[in-house]
C-alpha cells in the first residue's frame, strides 16, 4: 500500500497499479487465468513487424524445452529464394535471403541452412551476459544449431507474407485488414524510445503498434482463441529434433496487413498476444475467482487455467463477497496427519470447479 500517492487520493494499491499497467507477451496466458485482447480484431490488440520475439526463447529458459526455428524454400526443395521462416512448423515470414549465424561482434560464423537443419531459439548465449529483448527488425536473436550445438545470433527478419497468401498450409487463417500505420491515430506506435544506450541494439521505433480503432470482427471468425496456443506443427517422425526437446504448442501466427501512410506501400504485421491481469479489487471483484477462464481452457492436453482468487486471510476478510456462481473457483484447505511424521500436517488445496488437488509443502506443527 502507498499511504501518500502523488495523486493525493489517499491509500493506493501497488498491486492494483501493477495489474492495470503490465502488458507482457505471454505464450500461455490461459495458465495464469487471463489473456487480452482475446482476438486480433479486438480494440487495443497489439501488432508487430518483426517475426521473432524474446518470448520465443524464454520458453527454453524457464522449462528446459525450446521452440525451434526452421527455414524452407517457398517453391520447393532446390528452388532457392524466397525462404519461409517457420517456428514450430508454423510460418512467420518470407525472406529473399537466408541470412547468417554471427557471433556477438557481428562476425559471420556460417550461413543459415534450410531444412532439415533446425535452430533452437535460445534465451541467451555465452556471447552476452544479460538477458535481452529481440523486439525489432534486425535485432539479434540468439539461436543454437540443432546438429552440432553451435550458438550465435541471427537478424530478426521483418514480417512479409509475399507468396504465402494463397497457401493454406502456410497461412491457414484469414488476414486482418488494419488501419494505416505511421500516420493517423488508429494504429498507435508502441515503445518508440528514446532508449537507454544498453537497449538501443535490441529495440527500435516503429516496429510495434496497438489498434486504436474498431474493425470488423468477422475478419477473425476463423482464428483460434488467443487464450490457448495451438499444437506444434513439427513432424516428430521426420524432424531433426525429438518431441521431448521442443514445445508441444505455441501461439498461432495471425497476420494483418496495413498501408504505410508515409510510403504508400503495404506492410505485413503479426498479431502479438498479450497477458492481461483480471481485476479483482474491492471496487471490482472477480466474482467467480477466475472460474470462467478455467472453463475456457478446454484443451486439457495443453493445460488448465489457474484460479485467480486468493484464500481468505485477515488482510482481505473484511471485503470478501459471497458468490454462488457455478463457475466459481473455490479453494478448500484439507489437512491430514502424515503417517511417517506424526508432528507434520500435509496440506492439500482442492479446486472445487475442477476437482483438482495440489499438495503444498508440509506444514510443521
Amino acid at each position: 500500500m502507498d499511504a501518500a500517492p502523488a495523486t493525493g487520493a489517499g491509500l493506493s494499491s501497488h498491486r492494483e497499479f501493477f495489474r492495470r499497467h503490465t502488458n507482457p507477451r505471454f505464450e500461455y496466458p490461459y495458465v495464469a487465468g487471463g489473456a487480452g485482447p482475446l482476438s486480433a480484431c479486438d480494440y487495443s490488440s497489439r501488432w508487430r513487424s518483426f517475426a521473432l520475439t524474446e518470448r520465443d526463447g524464454l520458453v527454453d529458459f524457464k522449462t528446459g524445452v525450446s521452440k525451434y526455428l526452421s527455414i524452407k524454400e517457398l517453391n520447393g526443395p532446390g528452388t532457392g529464394a524466397p525462404y519461409v521462416w517457420m517456428v514450430e512448423g508454423m510460418a512467420r515470414t518470407v525472406t529473399q535471403t537466408i541470412g547468417s549465424l554471427t557471433d556477438g561482434d557481428g562476425n559471420v560464423l556460417r550461413a543459415m541452412e534450410v531444412e532439415p537443419e533446425m535452430y533452437k531459439i535460445a534465451f541467451q548465449v555465452d556471447a552476452i551476459e544479460d538477458n535481452h529483448k529481440s523486439s525489432c527488425v534486425g535485432c539479434p536473436v540468439p539461436v543454437c544449431v540443432s546438429t552440432d550445438g553451435l550458438c550465435g545470433f541471427v537478424e530478426n527478419p521483418k514480417v512479409d507474407i509475399t507468396g504465402m497468401e494463397t497457401n493454406p498450409d502456410l497461412m491457414p487463417y484469414s488476414v486482418v485488414s488494419l488501419p494505416d500505420v505511421h500516420g493517423g491515430i488508429s494504429m498507435v506506435p508502441v515503445d518508440d524510445g528514446p532508449y537507454l544506450p544498453k537497449l538501443s541494439g535490441y529495440q527500435a521505433a516503429g516496429d510495434e503498434f496497438w489498434l486504436n480503432a474498431t474493425i470488423d470482427p468477422s475478419q477473425c471468425s476463423d482464428h483460434p482463441s488467443a487464450i490457448l496456443p495451438v499444437p506444434s506443427k513439427l513432424d516428430d517422425a521426420t524432424s531433426a529434433v525429438q518431441q521431448a526437446q521442443h514445445v508441444e504448442a505455441a501461439s498461432a501466427p495471425i497476420f494483418g496487413h496495413a498501408i504505410n501512410a508515409q510510403t504508400g506501400g503495404e506492410e505485413a504485421l503479426l498479431f502479438d498476444p498479450r497477458f492481461q491481469f483480471k481485476d479483482n479489487t474491492v471496487e471490482n471483484p472477480l466474482m467467480d475467482g477466475g472460474g470462467a477462464a478455467y472453463l475456457a481452457s478446454a484443451s486439457r492436453e495443453l493445460g488448465y487455467a489457474h484460479c485467480s482468487n486468493a484464500p481468505r486471510t485477515f488482510l482481505n476478510e473484511d471485503h470478501c463477497e459471497f458468490c454462488e456462481n457455478l463457475s466459481l473457483c473455490l479453494f478448500v484447505i484439507a489437512c491430514k496427519r502424515s503417517e511417517n511424521h506424526p508432528l507434520m500436517l500435509i496440506v492439500t488445496r482442492v479446486t472445487s470447479s475442477s476437482n483438482r488437488t495440489q499438495t503444498h509443502r508440509p506444514a510443521q506443527l
